[in-house]
């Protein structure tokens, strides 16, 4: 699940707040469950062609890159445009994210929804994560499998990490839509992953905290109810059960501990001046981290972000809250960008 800036940014008070309330609701509610589920099997049987993360019409496919294995979902090869849609960070994410909107795309151009490495069903590695690994790794799954500059649609953190792989290598992309795009640290905000650096290093502490508090069930419910979306009564079970799904699989705490000790932090004002991409940014009205004003000043540092959208109603996941006024919104997006 996506945690928010504000929700780890234990010296904003009302961080403090949210994480302490949200907590003693997941520990006052189910203590006996987590002490049960600890015994319990690790849904990792469940394969990346189930019909949740695979839709109809849709292959899935892996590639070797240099950060591991990817896992993908490919429709409409022979179409002559690719778009390709990033998923965001933390604990449970996965390609998911986007399946209740690239399908709509699937009739007119190729599309490619990758798993990023250590989400998902892609390898998961031991190991600490970095921006930098990010970066590369969407540069190598582009040069694999886009012969031609794609369309990249991304959100939240991986929407900043785009950007600034575009200003890097623009020949890439076709152009870019950013769902709420950030580096957590935008015009010089610190962000702190204090307590997360010291729990990540406490052996057996750190498994159990994450696979029995941070992905459980009910903590994923809360904080895609409390931080993701606008209106909570939009969350359905299938979503709980994807990100419990994603978030179960094997060594998947270690790329979730990384975002949040903040490994993947930068300052994205820093990148944008440097856009040669023709780039649109779409922002949910509600987003729990920062209001519009935010996608408002990122989008006024560079004249290549030709549109700017505010999806009314909506948290940092419109494209799971409401998919198909996401849906028109991109479509908007790419009729000003290409």
């Amino acid at each position: 699940l996506i945690l928010s800036p504000t929700i780890l940014n234990f010296r904003n008070p009302l961080g403090r707040l949210r994480f302490t309330n949200i907590i003693q609701q997941i520990w006052n509610t189910t203590y006996s469950s987590i002490l049960n589920s600890i015994a319990s099997p690790c849904p990792t049987a469940m394969l990346p062609t189930h019909p949740l993360f695979c839709p109809p019409n849709f292959s899935c496919r892996t590639i070797s890159t240099s950060r591991g294995k990817i896992n993908y979902y490919e429709a409409n090869p022979a179409a002559a445009r690719t778009i390709v849609f990033l998923h965001g960070f933390g604990g449970g994410s996965s390609s998911f994210e986007w399946s209740k909107v690239y399908p709509a795309f699937s009739s007119d151009l190729r599309v490619l929804a990758p798993d990023l490495p250590g989400w998902g069903f892609s390898e998961h590695t031991a190991r600490s994560y970095a921006s930098s690994d990010y970066r590369i790794a969407i540069a190598e799954f582009l040069d694999a499998t886009c012969p031609k500059p794609a369309i990249v649609v991304a959100s939240s953190v991986v929407a900043g990490l785009s950007l600034w792989l575009a200003t890097e290598f623009p020949e890439r992309f076709q152009s870019l839509v950013l769902m709420c795009p950030t580096g957590l640290s935008d015009f010089g905000k610190t962000f702190n992953g204090d307590a997360f650096q010291l729990i990540s290093n406490l052996p057996i502490t750190n498994y159990l905290l994450y696979s029995q508090i941070i992905v459980s069930p009910l903590s994923i419910r809360l904080f895609l109810e409390n931080v993701l979306f606008a209106n909570k009564k939009r969350v359905t079970e299938e979503m709980v059960d994807a990100y419990y799904i994603s978030g179960q699989q094997p060594r998947a705490e270690y790329a979730a501990y990384s975002f949040l000790k903040g490994n993947m932090s930068f300052d994205l004002a820093h990148y944008v001046p440097s856009l040669s991409v023709p780039t649109a940014i779409l922002w949910g009205e509600k987003v729990n981290f920062a209001t519009p004003n935010l996608g408002k000043q990122l989008a006024a540092l560079s004249p290549q972000v030709k549109f700017f959208h505010i999806i009314p109603d909506t948290g940092t996941v419109p494209h799971l809250e409401l998919p198909a006024v996401t849906i028109a919104a991109i479509v908007q997006s790419l009729r000003a960008t290409t």
